[in-house]
């Protein structure tokens, strides 16, 4: 009912759509109400910027309960990490000035924050931070847990995450470094970033209803309420106030879009020099030259050989995409206010925006990257084996959730012809198959999109596609081996439950008992066991609504802390129970078979333990101290 309530909403909100000034080659109403139709998503907003023209529309319910429509000039949106690109322009614009430099340490700008020197002589830089390859471990807990006030950008980030690799080296997609380097340009003006987007972006540009976010509602200017499925029904999601709001933090109108888009479609005027803007557009870091890279604060993307500069912004509840095409004076801006069925939304708006690329740049049978790029010294070719993202997290229990969602499987066949498992962001896509193009360059069959293999400074091999890099695994390193020697040591421990069952049928034939051991051996191996059979299903139990959970973790809830206070006692128990194994030999406890049958559990529940602890987890109680 809401589905067809918001599906009908969205064709008569096309009368909202403000009057084309350009001749649009695309049904833009068709096209978008389809997708919402489709993935069950109530409203959307669309900026058109075209040889100097702006459209936009409004399609749909900004409130489901209140059912107001989508109104492009006055409804906003959370545009998420397109932020990012708001706040490079914003630091571009101080560069121009001459008050930052891309090149220099970054510490030489930040008052209290300071990033450690773990790399003597190899300095983080606002060039690192951004185009993403600071070298920094992901960090995901407590993402969304604002408060709303500007200063506390500062307070987080006094604790930055730790430095994984030298910068320059990898690509790592990072919230944090594109914060880091807000608070630089905070810091230099000595003011909060918040005021440095107004004054140096929204204000010029007359973006009136573009700030952002405090979680305050403003009747005059509305927020487009979030929406997630559950069972079926739109669920609002809460979206307030954000710490790192330089990363994504920013709320906006489809007007306001278009005229930013305009903006950088332009020549630099008002903020910035043409010189200025074509470093803030122009490559920066390519993993490999023949895929798309990295700008300062935009992705690089390419419709066939036709360069474009993009970012894409997700959020609870909400997804967006905005596509520059600065050679053909093409801009193109798409946000849903809801995930979508099966969480389509975010690949909703990239398909609808290749689609508006193609009708309006012509669709090319050529594969999307660089023209005449050439292969690198470091191409290599596919090698079979899992590969992991490096925006990963070392060190804290995020680790096996990130690990779980980014692995990538690769297997070549004998032609040459690969294909990857958990590569596409698409949720109805598992599988894609790729054919060789020579030096470890890949297209995707029946597609235009390219991979490619190489290795990186420490001779590993490394996977990228434009969006990522990935590093390829040893088998001890992947998910799947640790989870299941995990499982395999709790079943061990769990079959000391057959001692008291033949204990029972000796007492009941009447045969001798076996020769005695300690009570307080079998304690501690049972508590061991019924500890960490309580920490798997308190675990099991959050992860029955995955969506909640990873809402939880991203606002910082302590719940796998407090899930994790059993595993912490049963860890405690395990190593009492690894001191009763060696009494059980010295002191010749029970039989021989029955000595090695609880060496074996114990040791099982060790490597559970282990397990649990490589990801964090048996520590995780720490964190409530």
């Amino acid at each position: 009912m809401i589905l067809a309530a918001a599906a009908a909403a969205a064709v008569a909100a096309g009368a909202l759509a403000s009057p084309a000034r350009a001749q649009e080659p695309v049904d833009i109403e068709a096209l978008i109400t389809e997708a919402m139709d489709e993935h069950a998503i109530p409203g959307a907003i669309v900026a058109l910027t075209s040889a100097g023209a702006t459209s936009t529309y409004g399609f749909g319910f900004a409130d489901l309960d209140a059912e107001t429509p989508v109104d492009p000039e006055r409804t906003r949106f959370p545009i998420d990490s397109v932020s990012k690109a708001f706040t490079a322009t914003a630091i571009m614009t101080l560069v121009d000035d001459g008050m930052l430099d891309l090149d220099t340490d970054v510490n030489e700008y930040l008052d209290e924050a300071e990033v450690a020197d773990t790399y003597p002589g190899e300095p983080i830089t606002l060039r690192h931070l951004l185009t993403h390859t600071a070298g920094f471990e992901e960090s995901v807990i407590g993402l969304l847990a604002g408060t709303g006030a500007g200063d506390r950008l500062e307070e987080s980030m006094l604790e930055l995450p730790e430095r994984v690799r030298p910068p320059g080296e990898a690509y790592a997609y990072s919230n944090t470094g594109l914060s880091l380097a807000a608070l630089a340009a905070a810091d230099v003006l000595g003011t909060d970033f918040g005021q440095v987007l107004a004054e140096r972006v929204f204000e010029p540009l007359g973006l009136d209803h573009t700030e952002v976010n405090t979680g305050t509602a403003d009747p005059d200017r509305p927020l487009a309420t979030s929406y997630a499925l559950s069972g079926g029904e739109q669920v609002a999601q809460d979206r307030g106030a954000e710490d790192d709001y330089p990363a994504g933090g920013i709320i906006a109108t489809a007007a306001d879009m278009g005229a930013f888009m305009a903006y950088h479609l332009g020549d630099g005027e008002p903020l910035l020099s043409a010189d200025a803007l074509a470093e803030l557009h122009g490559p920066q870091f390519h993993a490999d030259p023949r895929l798309p890279g990295s700008a300062l604060g935009f992705h690089e993307m390419y419709h066939g050989s036709t360069r474009l500069v993009a970012h894409g912004g997700d959020g609870p509840g909400s997804h967006s995409l905005m596509t520059l095409v600065p050679g053909h004076d093409l801009g193109i801006y798409i946000a849903f206010n809801a995930d979508g069925a099966d969480g389509g939304a975010a690949n909703a708006a990239e398909e609808a925006t290749r689609t508006i690329l193609d009708q309006m740049l012509g669709a090319t049978a050529e594969a999307d990257g660089p023209a005449g790029a050439t292969a690198p010294d470091t191409a290599a070719e596919a090698a079979a084996g899992t590969y992991r993202s490096t925006r990963m997290n070392e060190s804290d229990y995020s680790n096996l959730f990130l690990a779980m969602g980014s692995d990538v499987t690769v297997a070549v066949a004998d032609d040459g012809t690969v294909t990857t498992t958990g590569l596409s962001f698409d949720p109805e896509v598992d599988e894609q198959h790729w054919e060789p193009q020579g030096d470890g360059l890949y297209r995707e069959a029946d597609g235009s999109r390219l991979i490619a293999f190489g290795t990186d400074d420490a001779g590993n091999t490394m996977l990228y596609n434009g969006d990522g890099a990935y590093e390829h695994l040893a088998w001890y390193e992947r998910t799947d081996v640790l989870l299941a020697a995990a499982a395999a040591g709790l079943l061990l421990l769990a079959s000391l439950l057959v001692w008291p069952l033949a204990s029972f049928i000796r007492r009941r034939s009447g045969r001798p008992a076996p020769r005695p051991g300690s009570r307080l051996a079998l304690v501690l191996a049972a508590s061991a066991g019924v500890l960490s059979a309580a920490f798997i299903a308190i675990m099991a139990a959050f992860l029955a609504d995955t969506d909640k959970f990873i809402l939880a973790i991203l606002e910082g809830a302590p719940i796998v802390p407090l899930a994790a206070i059993p595993l912490a006692l049963a860890a405690v128990a395990t190593a009492a129970a690894l001191v009763t194994v060696v009494l059980a030999w010295t002191r010749r406890w029970w039989t021989t078979g029955r000595r090695v049958h609880y060496t074996l559990a114990i040791l099982g529940a060790a490597v559970f333990i282990a397990v649990t602890e490589y990801y964090h987890f048996a520590t995780a109680p720490m964190q409530l101290f």
